[in-house]
């Protein structure tokens, strides 16, 4: 979709722009026999996001640089799937260098080798290569958000939150921390009146508002409510109030004595109608998620002035769908979508486009927004039959359906290692070898070469980067699939041989940290039989836990290579004796993916 209105300052003629898109479906698609056909928009509703929020907090073994960004991370999700915010309106929407782990340090300039990986981490996840891997391939001005696809195209005439002009940040935040952070004598920018000046287009706590409103049922506690302004849209909704009270607590942000731990906010008696709470006027023009930055020793911190980067964001949510072994990735649009879905069975769409900040007559909430699994049974409504008590019909129009956690997050070693080389690679690898050659012999050394010759050398070793990055996540993607079909088969195989399988109790994992296994048993706690004392006491309990892990770094640990539990694939071989065996394994399929497309 061409949806620019401008280039560098001249305005574009939409006349130009149809010409364009007519070649592209017209000549184009029939020339390259290009798929025309629109792409999936998964939906994330309710069930999803539990399912999601329960693997970040109890099963995830990734590691994070701090344990505030896994607090951080949960709260976004659950302010976009509240409020239907687009990403740039909670975190730095800036172009940077695409998903990557910020645990990666950035790379080595030297050019005599390939840049080392960094000793600092190791990940414990058996699957954490993928991790591993900085997304170093160049991103073009639209793949910077390439997961949000066609909702990003839509929105783009409609919103400027991803056209921002906040200053260029080093990914690891190593210069201007040294400016901000290890300098205690920093000052933070002021206008011609002393008042602050805010520097990101990301959500501060200036833009939100913490009430605490008497009981309007006159005889139980009172109640906190929270007041979120975002660019183009403005209310009161329900908000994740306990975990951004977490986030409160552990940035010390209330302009108030005594308020350190949630019990405060759980047993006020307010004489007012409201009370709001107030921020101390330092912390105002400060984004509430910010990054992780490095520290003088080598350590990590939170930053008390960079916001989050969206790069950053859409990385762990990938991580967090690739965790749980889901069909489709998990992006931020995901609970966009999720909410205008949601809100449509309950609100004409004069309501939804308020709530979404879309022009009614661009038809964009339809174009990009509408769930392409259709949430009705359209049988039984043509059997005239009661459609509405038709429980499959939510199930497969949602995401959780299509996860399984058993589903490797990415190839395995052993098998990636049976796969022919990519001849393009291998093509880039003779390419560079010949040239460093070239340059040694003419120069001596690189760094004494020409600058356009150590740019064309970088340029080479960047393309190499790249191609070996995309051939091993297209051959995960293959093997990824492969995997799940084998599971449906192999299941199918034990019915029709009447192979019970009992299923297994779900180990409790036990994590490094004690806060996180104490906040994993209030959290995976879904009881509803509690009274109002014992909800509270339970929120209470979970906020505490929340700030107090926040405060707190995981070790990573030597990753051991072993399988993963319950591994499908050994299971299909350990019952080779009842007949069941793999008749192709992943590697032969990937072989012949391989050979028809190498890159």
């Amino acid at each position: 979709m061409l949806y620019r209105r401008a280039n560098k300052g001249r305005v574009i003629n939409a006349n130009d722009c149809a010409e364009i898109v007519k070649y592209i479906q017209g000549h184009l698609t029939k020339e390259f026999d290009l798929d025309m056909m629109p792409k999936e928009k998964p939906v994330l509703n309710v069930d999803d996001l539990i399912l999601g929020l329960t693997h970040h907090w109890s099963r995830d073994r990734s590691i994070f640089p701090t344990e505030e960004d896994r607090l951080d991370l949960a709260t976004i999700m659950l302010f976009q799937s509240y409020t239907a915010g687009r990403p740039a309106e909670f975190v730095d929407g800036t172009k940077s260098r695409g998903r990557s782990d910020p645990l990666l340090d950035e790379p080595n300039d030297s050019l005599d080798s390939t840049p080392a990986r960094p000793a600092l981490v190791t990940v414990s996840s058996p699957h954490s290569q993928d991790e591993l891997e900085a997304l170093e391939s160049d991103l073009s001005e639209s793949e910077e958000d390439k997961d949000s696809g066609d909702d990003e195209e839509s929105d783009h005439a409609q919103s400027d939150d991803t056209d921002l002009d906040d200053f260029e940040v080093d990914e690891t935040g190593s210069k201007d921390h040294a400016k901000t952070e290890e300098n205690p004598s920093f000052e933070e920018k002021t206008d011609q009146f002393g008042n602050t000046i805010r520097k990101h287009k990301a959500l501060c706590y200036e833009d939100i508002t913490l009430w605490v409103v008497r009981d309007p049922k006159q005889g139980g506690r009172d109640v906190l409510a929270m007041e979120i302004y975002l660019r183009h849209h403005k209310g009161v909704n329900r908000k994740p109030k306990p975990h951004f009270l977490a986030r409160v607590i552990r940035d010390d942000a209330i302009d108030a004595d005594g308020f350190t731990s949630a019990e405060p906010f759980f047993s006020t008696s307010i004489s007012k109608v409201a009370t709001r709470v107030a921020w101390k006027s330092y912390w105002l023009k400060r984004p509430v998620f910010r990054k992780s930055v490095r520290t003088a020793t080598k350590g990590w911190e939170k930053s008390k002035a960079e916001p989050m980067k969206y790069a950053t964001y859409a990385f762990y949510l990938d991580r967090i769908g690739k965790g749980l072994g889901s069909e489709e990735p998990w992006t931020s649009y995901c609970m966009r979508r999720g909410n205008a879905n949601a809100i449509l069975e309950k609100a004409p769409n004069a309501v939804v486009d308020q709530v979404m900040r879309h022009d009614p007559m661009t038809g964009c909430l339809a174009n990009a927004y509408l769930n392409h699994r259709v949430g009705f049974n359209v049988q039984d409504a043509y059997l005239e039959r009661d459609p509405s008590a038709d429980g499959l019909t939510r199930a497969f129009t949602h995401m959780s359906i299509r996860c399984n956690p058993e589903v490797p997050k990415e190839i395995s070693k052993q098998e990636f290692e049976q796969l022919p080389p990519d001849p393009y690679i291998v093509d880039l690898k003779r390419k560079i070898r010949l040239r460093r050659m070239s340059i040694r012999q003419e120069y001596g050394f690189i760094k004494n070469a020409p600058d356009e010759v150590t740019t064309e050398y970088r340029r080479l070793q960047s393309d190499l980067k790249n191609a070996e990055k995309n051939f091993r996540d297209e051959m995960t993607k293959v093997f990824r699939e492969a995997y799940r079909q084998q599971v449906h088969k192999q299941e199918l195989e034990r019915q029709l041989k009447g192979i019970v399988v009992n299923e297994e109790a779900e180990l409790t994992i036990i994590h490094q940290l004690e806060e996180r296994n104490q906040l994993q048993t209030v959290l995976c706690d879904f009881g509803t039989n509690l009274s109002v004392q014992e909800v509270t006491q339970r929120k209470t309990l979970a906020i505490n836990l929340m700030a107090s892990l926040a405060s707190r770094r995981e070790i990573p640990q030597p990753s051991m290579a072993l399988p993963p539990a319950n591994d499908p694939v050994n299971d299909f071989r350990d019952e080779s004796e009842h007949g069941i065996t793999i008749e192709r394994s992943a590697a032969e399929i990937h072989s012949s993916f391989a050979h028809d497309d190498p890159c």
